[in-house]
């Protein structure tokens, strides 16, 4: 019994090493593609493999939110309340199935019936008046939100659901990364055009009357005040950006405090909404006719709010 629980225990570190492996070499691909200056610290994968785990973690239990998949069939548009919901009529589903590349891209490049994928909408909602029903009493003008959905896109696609949910849980991680990576580069490139001002200001400082008009010695003393005053607060704010920017070590460091609270950059929130057929939506205490759906609203990475759901598409 022993040694029957000493090999499982092998086993499972085994598994978790090949695991930790990689996700570290997922963190030197993303790094080494992004140009992140943090590669100069030695095993900053290793470093990162950690928080990473983490991030996953809740990548994945957000991505488990995500409603069952919906079959993406133009002919069941006047059936199926989510196709009702999400597109307008069924020429709109035909006409995004003809021309998402992603969706004719892969069923070029593999054998498959059908696929399962991640479909994204902008989730558009407005305010409108309209006609309630309470009972036998009509009520008019009352305040009525309507729902639309509009960029249709599909993310991420593969042979089944594991799959797509592990490729779109290596998408998030890596948006993660690449944003703080992004920003510091900002800042660099902001930084490196503050010292480009800064070196034609200290020239003028250095050698006033070389670039000097004809409007005066007074005028030429302001201009050069000026200057100085301008060259102080460009000083300041470069001193101010490097110690944002900091070193690889700092730069790290972010990366890794990002990936340890990733939740203000990427949620997914189960929403169940009851709509009529024209997609408005119908209050509980309302007699109106009405069904309910249920979608996930995502927010990630300085992007529009989305409305995803797996979807299955047939070839």
């Amino acid at each position: 019994m022993m040694a029957v629980g000493f090999l499982e225990r092998w086993r499972r570190k085994r598994d978790q090493r090949r695991a930790d492996a990689i996700i570290s070499k997922e963190i030197e691909r993303i790094a080494v593609e992004s140009e992140a200056d943090f590669r100069a610290i030695g095993g900053y994968s290793k470093k990162l493999t950690g928080p990473a785990k983490m991030a996953l973690a809740y990548i994945q239990d957000n991505i488990a939110r995500i409603p069952e998949p919906v079959v993406l069939n133009p002919e069941r548009w006047d059936a199926d309340n989510y196709l009702h919901t999400l597109f307008v009529d069924r020429k709109a589903i035909q006409g995004f199935l003809q021309s998402s590349k992603s969706l004719q891209s892969y069923f070029k490049a593999h054998k498959e019936a059908r696929a399962v994928a991640l479909m994204t909408a902008d989730w558009q909602q407005k305010t409108i008046m309209g006609i309630e029903k309470e009972g036998e009493v009509a009520r008019r003008e009352v305040p009525q939100q309507a729902y639309y959905f509009e960029d249709h896109a599909i993310i991420e696609i593969d042979a089944t659901l594991e799959k797509v949910r592990e490729r779109l849980s290596n998408r998030i991680l890596r948006a993660l990364i690449v944003k703080v990576v992004m920003e510091i580069q900002g800042l660099q490139e902001w930084n490196q055009n503050l010292e480009r001002e800064r070196d034609l200001l200290e020239l003028f400082v250095k050698n006033p009357h070389e670039t000097g008009t004809a409007s005066g010695e007074n005028a030429e003393e302001e201009r050069l005040a000026d200057a100085k005053e301008m060259l102080l607060a460009l000083e300041n704010k470069e001193r101010d950006l490097r110690n944002q920017i900091g070193d690889a070590h700092a730069q790290l460091q972010k990366v890794e405090q990002v990936l340890l609270n990733p939740e203000p950059l990427f949620t997914v929130q189960p929403i169940t909404l009851h709509l009529n057929r024209l997609g408005i939506e119908v209050k509980q205490h309302s007699s109106d006719p009405a069904y309910a759906i249920t979608l996930a609203k995502c927010e990630i990475v300085d992007q529009h709010q989305k409305a995803i759901l797996w979807v299955q598409v047939e070839r």
